[in-house]
């Protein structure tokens, strides 16, 4: 006999996601038990639509779970064509199911097995989704300003769209021409490209598996989401340690294979400067201005504590690093990364 276990995970931050994963159901492991991942059904083609609960899926009370007390718990239509036709979503919550078979005298080991493994699952496998799409799905450093509070009065206005925000409340015109007024939030704004259904599949199988992420593809991680919001010392920081845990490994698949273990312990040794030179001589070609986008700044980050650092200075810091660990450590086949 089997039972069929089911719960949601709330993916905050969202997820930008193509609309080709709307209503699929992908699988997976947790915990080295098949599970299914349900993605929400769209309730209109219109930009802005709520999406709903996967079809067919049940809380564990056995109640449905339409999303009633938050419209759009489930996720949102962000874009679509210029034929209408559903471009992007951002997504909320996915459902997981498993089923269990009950007449096994362990089977709550497995239900607690696949608990207590759900979250590092999940966490796994929106790592993935941020290493290769490059959105900022990892809450890091001061809290980022989200969103704001300010009211948005819709009235008429003679530009080409028709209408216009009016950022005050009250507004101080006359009643009679508002159109419509309501309270929302002016979220900031993340360009990154959205995770397509064979993203977001190739993603949950490396989380099945296991396949952590390397510790420097981890810093270059944090590096953005550090960056966005707008702590960029500490962003080029971490950006240097990735390109120093990335640069003794490119050095050393670049020497011989005869080299004498201490010579070869000399060359993979060495400060982020040194080991760039070290790098450079060995024969490393691919074109990346490491000296100045990274190691000037870095240098200037960790011992001119006064030395203001803007975006660009961490944003070229960033991909100068991510260029060393790519190579250093590539992503998995079928993988690019998007940014």
């Amino acid at each position: 006999m089997t039972r069929r276990y089911e719960w949601w995970n709330d993916l905050q931050p969202r997820i930008t996601c193509g609309a080709d994963v709307l209503e699929q159901v992908e699988p997976a492991v947790i915990s080295g038990c098949p599970v299914a991942v349900h993605f929400p059904i769209l309730t209109s083609a219109d930009a802005g639509a709520v999406l709903a609960a996967p079809a067919g899926v049940a809380a564990l009370d056995g109640q449905s779970i339409t999303g009633t007390e938050n419209p759009d718990e489930w996720g949102i239509l962000s874009a679509t064509g210029d034929s209408g036709q559903p471009l992007e979503i951002w997504l909320n919550r996915v459902v997981v199911s498993a089923e269990i078979d009950t007449s096994d005298p362990d089977f709550e080991s497995v239900v607690r097995a696949i608990d207590g493994e759900a979250d590092r699952w999940l966490d796994l496998a929106r790592s993935w989704v941020e290493i290769v799409t490059g959105q900022k799905l990892t809450p890091i450093g001061y809290p980022a300003r989200r969103a704001n509070t300010t009211t948005l009065w819709l009235a008429p206005s003679e530009t080409p769209e028709g209408m216009k925000f009016i950022l005050h409340a009250p507004p101080t015109w006359d009643a009679s021409p508002l159109v419509s007024f309501k309270r929302t939030q002016i979220s900031d704004y993340d360009p990154a490209p959205p995770a397509t259904l064979d993203i977001m599949r190739s993603c949950l199988e490396l989380a099945s598996a296991s396949t952590d992420i390397p510790f420097a593809w981890r810093l270059i991680r944090d590096a953005r989401a550090l960056a966005f919001v707008g702590q960029h010392r500490r962003a080029v920081i971490d950006a240097g340690a990735a390109a120093e845990i990335a640069m003794p490994i490119l050095i050393d698949n670049l020497l011989p294979v005869t080299l004498n273990p201490k010579l070869r312990k000399h060359l993979t040794d060495g400060t982020l400067g040194r080991l760039w030179e070290k790098l450079i001589a060995s024969g490393y070609s691919r074109q990346v201005d490491v000296k100045s986008d990274l190691i000037s700044v870095r240098n200037a980050a960790t011992h001119q504590s006064g030395t203001p650092l803007t975006l660009a200075d961490s944003e070229n810091a960033i991909n100068a690093a991510a260029a060393l660990v790519e190579d250093a450590f590539p992503l998995p086949s079928r993988m690019k990364r998007l940014w």
